[in-house]
C-alpha cells in the first residue's frame, strides 16, 4: 500500500524557500509553547513511573535501610487486570450495527466480521492492555491509529516438468489497521484546556521523537515522506535537544538503560491539526472549496531536525480526524490529563517506605546497639565486638550498660498498614480485590460489599476507556477499512456452532450507515466463569420439571436462557415443544391477547360452542370502543371458531353416516330387530342429525 507523496512535493515546490522557512518557523514556535505547557506535567509522569517501577531517589530521613514497598506497583496491576476483563470478558465485546434495515445490515455484519479478524491480526488485546496500564500510572492514556503495511520478498520452491526451481515472490505480511502507542513523555498537544472527553477540540496534536536515518528512507520510499528537504536534515551536526527527550533520558536511567548514540538521531515533529489553508492547497483549489487566505483546515505535517519538510499536505485518512484519541483516569474538568493511581498514591506511598525503612533501622538498632562504659571498668573499646565465646575483662561488672533505643517495631508495623489500607482504598484496588485478606472483615457479606464498591470506581473507568478510546478507534478502523483494503481476504469467523472460513472482498464491507457500540461487562454477573456457574445451575433446575411444568414456563424459561447465552433459543433443548400464541387458552384468554393486539386463532380440542358465545357478547359488548386492528381480529377470532366448528360437525355427520351405512350391512336376525317399541343402544339416535343452519346464521352475521 505505497502512499502517494505528491502532494506534499508539489505543496513544497509552490511555496519556496520563503514559504517552507515560515512554515518551518511556526511549528518550531508551537512545539516550543508546547514543551513550556507541558514541562511540569511530564516531570511528574517521570515520578509517577519510577513510583511504579520501584525507583527510590530520596528518602525523607537519613537512616540504614532502603527498601521500597510495591503498593502501587500491585495497585496499577490489579486495576488494569479488572478493567482489561471487563472490556474483553464478552466475545462480542463490540458491534457495528446498521442504522437502516434496508440495506445497512448487510455491510455492518461484514464489517463486523472483518474488524474482528483484524483485532487478532494486529494484537489489538495486547495493546489494549499497555493503553490500560498506561491510564492507571500517569492518569492519561494517548493512542494513535493508523495503517500498516508491509511487503516481504521470499524465496520459495516451484515445480514443473524440469523439476523443482527456487523462485522469488513477493508476499504482503502486515496490511491492516493498527493502535499505535504514544509515549506521554513525546507527547505534545495546543492546549490541555479542552474537554477530556473530545480531544478532536485541540487545535492541533503532535509527537517529538528521535528517529535513525534509516526509518526516514523507508518512509521515503514508501511514498509517505516527500524527498526534495531531505538532504537539508543532515546539516545539524549537533545532537538533537528538547526537554521531552531530557525527560525520555531520565525516564531511561531510572530504569537502568541508557540511552547511546543519541547524536545518529534524526528529530521528528509530527504535527495533525489546523493549518492555513494556503499551506496545503493551491490557489484553484482554494478558490473551487471556497478557503479564502487564513481560513484553517485539517492537515499533516512533518519537520525533521526543524530544517526540512517532509510532509506537508491535507489530512489524507477518510475520516477527516486528527487520528489520536485519549483518556484520563480520573477526570478532571477544564483539563485533559487525569489524575493516576501513582498521583493519588505518591504521599502514601512514600509513607509506607519511610515507615519501613524506619521500623528496619530501629532493628538494626536494637541488634547492634551502643553501650555506656565506665572509664574505671577498663575495657577496651576493641572488645565491645560480638562475637561467640569471647571474654571480656573488666573492673567493674557494673561499668557496662547497653543503650537500647526503644521498641518501636510494633508500632510501625501498625502505622504502615494503616497506611496500606488508605492507599488500597484511595485508588479503588481494595485488599479483597487483590486477594488480600482484610483486617476487620470476617463474613462474606462484608467481602462482597467492599468489592462491589471497589469494582464499582474500576467500572466507571471500564465504561470511560471503552466510549473514549476503543469506540473511536474502531470508527477510524471502519474508514480506514475503506480507504486501504483493497483485495479479498480469507478470514476466520468464531461462531456459536464453531469456526469457519469466508472470503472477504472489499465491496462487502462498502456501503451503509454504521455504528459502532462497546459492550462493556457492567456487572459480575457478565462475567464468563459467572455465567457457566449460572448457566450450570439453570440447567440443573430446567432437566428437574416435568414437560408440562416446561410448557407452562415456556416464554420466561426461554428468556432467562437468552440472557446468559445471547443468541440461543429454548426450543434448541426442546424443539417439540415450541407454543404458540393461542394453545389451551381460555375465552377469557383469548379476549385478553386480542386486546393486546395479538393474533390469536380457535384450535381444535376447545368447546367452541362456549367460546362464540362468551366472545360474541363480549365483541357486542366492547366493538365501539376498539381500534381498527383490535375490531378486525375480534372478527377473524370468532370466525376460526365457527369454521372449526362447522369442521367438527361435518366430521360429527360423516361418522354418523358411516354408523348407518355399517349397521345396514349387518346381517338381521328374527327377534333381535328392534321395531321401535324400545331405545337403541348405540348413542346416535339419542342424538339428532347436526345441523348447520345456526352456523350458517352465525356466518352470515
Amino acid at each position: 500500500m505505497p502512499f502517494n507523496s505528491q502532494l506534499s512535493d508539489d505543496n513544497i515546490t509552490r511555496l519556496g524557500s520563503q514559504g517552507t522557512e515560515k512554515v518551518l518557523s511556526e511549528i518550531k514556535k508551537e512545539f516550543a509553547d508546547s514543551t513550556k505547557l507541558l514541562q511540569d506535567w511530564k516531570s511528574r509522569v517521570v515520578k509517577y513511573y519510577e513510583l511504579y517501577a520501584l525507583v527510590q531517589r530520596k528518602k525523607h530521613y537519613e537512616g540504614l535501610a532502603n527498601l521500597f514497598v510495591p503498593e502501587i506497583l500491585r495497585a496499577v496491576e490489579t486495576i488494569t487486570a479488572k478493567i482489561y476483563q471487563m472490556v474483553f470478558a464478552q466475545p462480542d465485546w463490540f458491534q457495528f450495527s446498521g442504522r437502516d434495515n434496508n440495506g445497512d445490515e448487510g455491510p455492518a455484519l461484514a464489517m463486523n466480521q472483518l474488524v474482528q479478524y483484524q483485532t487478532e491480526e494486529n494484537n489489538f488485546k495486547a495493546c489494549a492492555m499497555d493503553a490500560i496500564r498506561q491510564m492507571v500510572i500517569a492518569g492519561l492514556v494517548v493512542r494513535k491509529a493508523g495503517w500498516d503495511y508491509e511487503e516481504v520478498s521470499r524465496t520459495k520452491k516451484a515445480y514443473s516438468e524440469e523439476g523443482p526451481k527456487e523462485v522469488e515472490d513477493v508476499e504482503t505480511v502486515k496490511d491492516t489497521w493498527v493502535m499505535l502507542p504514544v509515549d506521554l513523555l513525546s507527547f505534545h498537544i495546543s492546549d490541555v484546556n479542552i474537554p477530556y472527553y473530545d480531544v478532536q477540540k485541540a487545535r492541533w496534536i503532535g509527537e517529538e521523537t528521535l528517529v535513525r536515518k534509516e526509518w526516514v528512507d523507508e518512509r521515503c520510499r514508501r511514498g509517505w515522506f516527500s524527498k526534495l528537504m531531505k538532504g537539508a536534515m543532515s546539516e545539524t551536526p549537533d545532537a538533537p535537544s528538547s526537554q521531552s527527550f531530557e525527560f525520555q533520558k531520565q525516564k531511561l536511567l531510572s530504569s537502568g538503560f541508557q540511552d547511546v548514540n543519541q547524536k545518529e538521531r534524526i528529530q521528528i515533529k509530527e504535527r495533525w491539526g489546523l493549518c492555513p489553508a494556503e499551506w496545503v492547497l493551491n490557489p484553484e483549489s482554494m478558490k473551487s472549496r471556497g478557503y479564502e487566505e487564513g481560513d484553517q483546515i485539517e492537515s499533516v505535517i512533518v519537520v525533521a531536525n526543524d530544517r526540512s519538510i517532509l510532509k506537508l499536505e491535507e489530512n489524507p485518512w477518510w475520516h477527516k480526524r486528527k487520528p489520536y484519541v485519549a483518556c484520563p483516569y480520573v477526570p478532571k474538568e477544564g483539563e485533559l490529563p487525569g489524575m493516576g493511581a501513582a498521583q493519588i498514591a505518591e504521599s502514601l506511598q512514600e509513607e509506607i517506605n519511610d515507615t519501613r525503612n524506619q521500623t528496619m533501622d530501629n532493628k538494626t538498632l536494637i541488634l547492634n546497639n551502643m553501650w555506656l562504659k565506665s572509664r574505671a571498668s577498663g575495657i577496651k573499646n576493641e572488645q565491645l565486638r560480638m562475637g561467640s565465646g569471647r571474654i571480656i575483662d573488666t573492673n567493674d561488672i557494673a561499668g557496662l550498660v547497653p543503650l537500647r533505643p526503644p521498641v518501636v517495631a510494633g508500632v510501625g508495623t501498625n502505622m504502615e498498614s494503616i497506611a496500606k489500607n488508605d492507599l488500597r482504598e484511595s485508588v479503588g484496588a481494595s485488599s479483597n480485590l487483590q486477594g488480600i485478606a482484610q483486617a476487620g472483615v470476617g463474613t462474606a457479606t462484608e467481602s462482597t460489599i467492599i468489592n462491589r464498591e471497589s469494582m464499582s470506581r474500576i467500572l466507571m473507568t471500564a465504561q470511560l476507556f471503552g466510549e473514549l478510546i476503543l469506540k473511536p478507534i474502531l470508527l477510524m478502523a471502519e474508514f480506514l477499512n475503506y480507504q486501504f483494503y483493497d483485495h479479498t481476504k480469507v478470514i476466520r469467523i468464531v461462531g456459536p456452532v464453531g469456526v469457519k472460513f469466508e472470503k472477504m472482498p472489499p465491496e462487502k464491507i462498502a456501503g451503509g450507515k454504521k455504528d459502532v457500540s462497546i459492550k462493556v461487562a457492567l456487572d459480575g454477573a457478565e462475567n464468563p466463569a459467572v455465567l457457566r456457574q449460572q448457566f450450570m445451575n439453570f440447567a440443573t433446575l430446567l432437566f428437574g420439571m416435568a414437560p408440562e411444568q416446561v410448557q407452562y414456563h415456556y416464554k420466561t424459561l426461554d428468556s432467562a436462557l437468552g440472557m446468559f447465552f445471547s443468541g440461543h433459543k429454548l426450543s434448541e433443548l426442546y424443539e417439540n415443544m415450541v407454543p404458540e400464541a393461542s394453545d389451551l387458552l381460555s375465552p377469557e384468554e383469548e379476549r385478553d391477547v386480542v386486546i393486546a393486539e395479538q393474533q390469536v386463532l380457535a384450535k381444535r380440542g376447545q368447546n367452541h360452542e362456549a367460546h362464540i358465545e362468551y366472545l360474541e357478547k363480549e365483541f357486542s359488548e366492547m366493538q365501539w370502543g376498539l381500534n381498527p386492528k383490535q375490531f378486525d381480529l375480534f372478527k377473524s377470532l370468532i370466525m376460526s371458531h365457527y369454521q372449526l366448528l362447522q369442521v367438527q360437525l361435518m366430521e360429527q355427520q360423516e361418522q354418523f353416516m358411516a354408523q348407518q351405512q355399517m349397521m345396514a350391512q349387518q346381517p338381521q336376525k328374527s327377534g333381535n330387530i328392534n321395531k321401535g317399541s324400545t331405545k337403541n343402544t348405540t348413542p346416535h339416535n339419542q342424538t339428532a342429525a347436526p345441523s348447520t343452519e345456526s352456523l350458517r346464521k352465525g356466518i352470515g352475521q
